[in-house]
């Protein structure tokens, strides 16, 4: 089997696409059946309100992207082979 290219695995950061603190487990625990989640509707849609997603940590994660893509040129022989289309 061909390796595979290592470069897009590294974790060098981790981005926080909500800058809140994450639900209580007791409070996500809620959330597995559906009547939880219909019980704690009003207070998730409030939490999701109050901590949006931060358009600049998406701006970060697709320049990380784009940085990979730019990191190494594909082989077309290497893809074709490999079934990535």
């Amino acid at each position: 089997m061909t390796p595979l290219s290592t470069a897009p695995t590294d974790i060098d950061e981790i981005l926080l696409l909500r800058k809140a603190k994450r639900l209580n487990s007791n409070v996500r625990n809620k959330f597995s059946t559906f009547a939880g989640r219909q019980s704690c509707r009003k207070e998730y849609t409030n939490y999701l309100k109050k901590n949006t997603l931060k358009v600049e940590m998406f701006q970060r994660f697709i320049n990380h992207i784009r940085r990979l893509l730019n990191h190494e040129s594909p082989v077309e022989k290497d893809i074709l082979l490999l079934g990535y289309f």
